[in-house]
C-alpha cells in the first residue's frame, strides 16, 4: 500500500511527479487521523506500508496514522520518506513506532540528490538543505543503532541535473555516511520537465553501483530478510522484462 498523507510540502523539486497536488495543497483537503482509522478497519493484511506525499513529517499526527494502520494490516516493512527539514521529528515518531511495534521493520527514507551545491539547487529551500538531512541523519542514527527493526537509508532521485555529479560522490558517501542502503530512483510519473529524464541504461549502471556499494547492509529482522530476498527476486525480474523491451 502506497499511502499519500499529504501534499504538503516545504521544498518544490524540479523532478517533482507530485507537484500539481503540492501546489494546491492545504492540511484541509486531507484525511483526518479519525478518518483514517476508520479506512484502516477494513485494510486487509500486507506485507509493505510505503508513506508519501508532500513532506510526510509536515503532519503533526504522523505517528499516530502509521500506528492506526500497522494496528490493523500489521506491515512487514514501513517505509516513511523525508527531505530532513524535522530532524526531532523524526527521532520521536521512529522512537515511539519502533518501540511499539518491535514485529514491524521500519524504515527511514532520507532523500538526497547529490554533492551539497547540487542537492541546495534541487531542492530550493534551505529547509531540506544538505547540512538539514546530514542533520537527521546524524539524529536518527544512534537509534538505528539501538533498535533491531529500523533502517535508514539514502534514497537519490537521478536527473539531468545530478546524473553527472553521482559516480564519485556516491563512493563517497557509502564511505563516510553510515546507513543500511543508498537507493536509486528514476524519475517516475507526472514531472514536469520531461528532458530531465536520463537515459535507462545510465540509470540501471548508476544504481548497480549504489548496490554494490551498500547492498550488503540492512535490517537484522527475519521478517526483513525474507522480504528483501523477495523483493531482490521481482527486482531481477523487473531488470529481465526491460532488457528485453529494449
Amino acid at each position: 500500500l502506497i499511502f499519500f498523507v499529504t501534499a504538503r510540502c516545504n521544498a518544490r523539486c524540479s523532478m517533482c511527479f507530485y507537484w500539481e497536488e503540492i501546489e494546491h495543497a492545504s492540511q484541509s483537503r486531507e484525511l483526518s487521523l479519525d478518518e483514517i482509522r476508520a479506512v484502516a478497519k477494513s485494510l486487509p493484511k500486507m506485507t509493505y506500508l510505503s508513506l508519501s506525499g508532500g513532506e510526510p513529517y509536515l503532519r503533526d499526527d504522523l505517528a499516530e496514522v502509521v500506528q492506526a494502520i500497522v494496528d490493523t494490516a500489521d506491515p512487514v516493512f514501513v517505509s516513511i520518506p523525508t527531505n530532513g527539514a524535522f530532524p526531532e521529528r523524526v527521532v520521536a515518531a521512529m522512537d515511539a513506532l519502533t518501540r511499539r511495534n518491535p514485529r514491524t521493520n521500519f524504515d527511514v527514507h532520507l532523500s538526497l540528490d547529490g554533492p551539497p551545491a547540487v542537492h541546495d539547487r534541487i531542492r530550493k529551500t534551505k529547509a531540506a538543505s544538505y547540512a538539514q538531512v546530514m542533520t537527521t541523519h546524524a539524529a536518527v542514527l544512534p537509534l538505528v543503532k539501538r533498535r533491531a527493526n529500523l533502517g535508514l537509508r539514502f534514497v537519490v532521485t537521478v536527473s539531468t541535473e545530478n546524473v553527472d555529479s553521482l559516480d564519485g560522490w556516491l563512493e563517497e558517501l557509502a564511505a563516510t555516511k553510515e546507513c543500511d542502503r543508498i537507493h536509486l530512483v528514476p524519475l517516475h510519473g507526472n514531472f514536469k520537465d520531461k528532458s530531465l529524464a536520463v537515459p535507462h541504461e545510465r540509470y540501471i549502471e548508476l544504481a548497480e553501483k549504489a548496490f554494490r556499494l551498500s547492498g550488503k547492509r540492512g535490517y537484522r529482522g527475519l521478517r526483513h530478510r525474507l522480504f528483501t530476498a523477495v523483493k531482490r527476486a521481482s527486482d531481477s525480474q523487473l531488470k529481465r522484462l526491460h532488457e528485453e523491451a529494449d
